[in-house]
């Protein structure tokens, strides 16, 4: 576990929480100085917990915790009333809504103290989700957040883009996006 472990004093770790206690008293430079090699959204999500719990560096790093699997409990819910609306058996979706919080990935994302993996794969999921639902904005933001949260998630860009259904959008977006980060002007002078 490396939340705000000894170690992580003379060493370089990912250890999110000096950025999210500068956070909670409003230092947005030391928020800066002091974030880990993750992405921010979790920190920001995990804040007023631990504004809430302040003092107590476990009562922080718990209420951390319990945000970000509340995030799963919510998929899990959402899962859960999609298929009983669809009328499958109830241990079809009772069981999926359990899995989605409890589970090995869940417990040793939590033991080794990174909670924020569990709120990248529910953005990321939730954003797929959206797409195929044609929720474009709350698609874009979940996913926006997700790739904030962690540079894995852009496996799931093109996913989200499949989901959307939308014939040849795929084939548009991988052709406009290497234009756009090699820049066209470069090409059209020589």
């Amino acid at each position: 576990m490396d939340y705000l472990a000894p170690s992580c004093v003379t060493e370089i770790c990912d250890d999110p929480g000096a950025s999210i206690e500068a956070l909670s008293h409003g230092d947005l430079k030391g928020f800066f100085a002091n974030q880990p090699a993750m992405g921010s959204f979790s920190l920001l999500v995990r804040t007023p917990p631990a504004i809430v719990t302040a003092g107590n560096d476990l009562a922080v790093y718990r209420s951390g915790v319990f945000i970000c699997v509340l995030a799963a409990g919510l998929l899990g819910v959402f899962l859960a009333m999609s298929m009983l609306r669809r009328g499958r058996p109830w241990t079809v979706w009772a069981l999926l809504g359990t899995a989605c919080v409890v589970n090995p990935l869940t417990y040793q994302a939590a033991y080794w103290g990174h909670p924020e993996e569990v709120l990248g794969a529910v953005l990321a999921v939730g954003a797929v989700i959206a797409a195929g639902r044609r929720h474009w904005l709350i698609g874009g933001l979940m996913l926006a957040a997700a790739l904030a949260q962690m540079l894995p998630a852009v496996s799931t860009v093109r996913a989200a883009i499949e989901f959307a259904g939308t014939p040849g959008l795929t084939t548009r977006i991988l052709a406009w996006v290497p234009t756009r980060l090699i820049g066209t002007k470069s090409f059209s002078a020589s």
